[in-house]
């Protein structure tokens, strides 16, 4: 029985440097990463405080319809775009909604003359 309360005591500890860690909000509602996402930010060299940037300040860059609660986002660093999709999705944590952010992509354009 000792052991069930420490491992109640040790994701209550979990839950709490979650909590901390993601307190980045967007539209009233907490971003949360997918671990697809995370590989891609990490492969990109980008950071959260710029995904955040990108969905607040960003503008709408759609090719095609998407399902509703679903928002891509982009950005243009020089010659490059950087692009965010984010769903409207719940956190199993505490049942509260959140943007999950399923993509986070960089390709180039070229700018018409």
């Amino acid at each position: 029985m000792e052991n069930r309360k420490e491992k109640f005591k040790y994701s209550d500890i979990n839950k709490d440097i979650y909590d901390d860690i993601f307190k980045v909000k967007y539209k009233g509602m907490m971003v949360d990463l997918s671990l697809h996402a995370v590989r891609e930010m990490g492969s990109l060299g980008i950071k959260l405080s710029d995904v955040k940037n990108i969905l607040e300040t960003g503008f709408n860059c759609e090719r095609s319809r998407r399902k509703e609660g679903t928002e891509e986002k982009c950005i243009i660093r020089g010659n490059k775009i950087i692009k965010v999709v984010a769903v409207r999705n719940c956190n199993i944590y505490n049942n509260e909604e959140v943007w999950l952010i399923i993509h986070v992509g960089r390709f180039s354009f070229k700018k018409r003359r």
